[in-house]
């Protein structure tokens, strides 16, 4: 078997494509697809905008990344339920039995994967909200040693992003 071959996502029947594809696996995967954002209207958006390729990019790594960690929460639950859930015997000491130990290595891999994942789309996040702002400061925040400190520091002059901000943590 050959390896694939990387995809572009260069036109809009490319973004439709991948669209489909990545909704069906994630309903063949998680039972659930994401419908309340649509790639090909973010991609027909972005064609207007000067640096609408790279924003793209961002927003489409953070939809991969959002559709994966939903596939993780729910890969722990159907792994707990198959392996411990309802009426089944719980063994007495999980090395005593291959297949409690595999589950219970596996929900550890889902949790692992979970908090990893979700500490890196906040990261995109922040970073797809200073493309957008400031897009002169984005190396700078890629390469601060705290993205969260320098997303606040370039954030701070911005004055739509401070007033919802206040309205937000004033709650």
């Amino acid at each position: 078997m050959t390896e694939p071959t990387p995809f572009k996502l260069e036109s809009r029947d490319a973004v439709v494509r991948f669209e489909t594809l990545i909704n069906a696996y994630l309903k063949a995967r998680s039972q659930f697809s994401v419908h309340h954002m649509s790639l090909v209207r973010a991609f027909d958006e972005f064609q207007q905008h000067p640096d609408g390729g790279r924003l793209f990019s961002a927003l489409l790594d953070i939809y991969i990344n959002f559709a994966l960690l939903q596939t993780e929460i729910l890969g722990i639950s159907a792994t707990w339920n198959h392996n411990f859930g309802g009426n089944k015997p719980k063994p007495a000491d999980v090395l005593s039995s291959p297949p409690a130990f595999f589950a219970t290595v596996d929900i550890h891999r889902f949790n692992t994967a979970f908090v990893f994942r979700y500490r890196a789309l906040w990261d995109k996040i922040m970073g797809f909200i200073v493309m957008i702002y400031a897009p002169a400061d984005y190396d700078t925040f890629r390469q601060a040693k705290s993205r969260r400190r320098a997303f606040r520091k370039i954030m701070e002059p911005i004055h739509a992003v401070r007033t919802k901000q206040s309205r937000v943590l004033n709650k």
